[in-house]
């Protein structure tokens, strides 16, 4: 199915013959050859680089204008992986890099005595990148070389790191808050000014000012000038949400019969980012229903809230 999966020579079906007036897929023997070419090429990013695929069969039915098409495959040995190594190219202390790989080591697919795969070469060297921004260092680069023994069917891995300059966080500007003060956004950041710089953060930071539920659009974003940048700035773009929010319904039902709601948002009720809520709604097997409410988030810490809700409903 993965085979089949790639190539562009397919078989059609009754029902899409029936769509194309009983005719199927045209067959053309260049397509075939680019699609062997192609799944060469698949089996070899797979780690097989003595695959060959040739055609062992092709039965025409001249009556029927139908072709039949078989394909070989001799797969061969698989490229393993015989030696896995990370080389650490900066002359500084290397204890925090070497940190970072051990950690790396765990997440890897590329294990000793695994087949090789073009998909997890990639894989791996994002998750080193990953783990390198998210542990000081931004302005990493992350490389590699590959030493294949054609004969033995065995490939050394080393992946090459060149960590740059350690980096922290340095100050936070805010942009778009009109109303929300900048000391209640602070107080969502998931870092201080002075922390290592550690990029998921940002997205923490960005969960936490979300669950103010007071601003349309956030964006955390670090400023980054220059490779040996040390101090990276902050900048927090919102947008704030409508201060008022009105939710009307009007409508009929067989069980219901007329029915209609309101609901009412009030945000920074009292200043901050507490939100009221009205509900009120009225049908003939709901006569009313009734509910305020009032949610104050950040409560005690970023990631908790408190609320209350007083409702009366026949």
């Amino acid at each position: 199915s993965q085979l089949l999966a790639k190539m562009n020579t397919k078989a059609t079906n009754g029902l899409q013959r029936l769509k194309k007036n009983g005719n199927g897929s045209a067959f053309s023997s260049a397509l075939l050859q680019d699609d062997i070419q192609n799944l060469t090429k698949f089996y070899q990013r797979e780690g097989f680089l003595d695959a060959v695929i040739s055609i062992s069969d092709l039965s025409k039915n001249d009556n029927k204008k139908r072709v039949k098409v078989t394909l070989s495959v001799n797969e061969g040995a698989p490229v393993i992986v015989d030696t896995l190594q990370f080389k650490i190219m900066d002359r500084h202390d290397q204890a925090p890099i070497l940190s970072i790989t051990d950690a790396v080591k765990k997440k890897i697919l590329l294990g000793l005595g695994k087949r090789f795969r073009d998909l997890d070469l990639q894989h791996d060297l994002s998750a080193l990148y990953k783990e390198m921004v998210n542990n000081g260092f931004p302005h990493a680069e992350i490389s590699h070389t590959l030493s294949v023994n054609i004969e033995r069917h065995r490939v050394t891995v080393v992946f090459i790191i060149k960590s740059g300059a350690a980096a922290y966080f340095g100050g936070v500007t805010f942009r778009g808050n009109e109303n929300i003060p900048n000391s209640l956004i602070k107080k969502q950041l998931a870092f201080q000014t002075g922390d290592v710089f550690k990029r998921n953060l940002l997205d923490a930071s960005q969960q936490r000012i979300y669950s103010l539920n007071a601003f349309r659009i956030i964006n955390v974003l670090a400023t980054v000038e220059n490779d040996s940048q040390t101090v990276i700035p902050i900048r927090v773009n919102v947008i704030e949400l409508p201060r008022f929010t009105t939710k009307l319904g009007i409508g009929w039902g067989t069980e219901d019969h007329f029915r209609s709601s309101l609901d009412f948002g009030w945000g920074r009720f009292l200043g901050g980012a507490r939100r009221l809520n009205i509900f009120l709604k009225h049908s003939k097997l709901e006569p009313y229903h009734a509910k305020i409410g009032l949610r104050q988030p950040a409560f005690l810490s970023p990631e908790t809230g408190i609320g209350a809700t007083v409702f009366i409903r026949k």
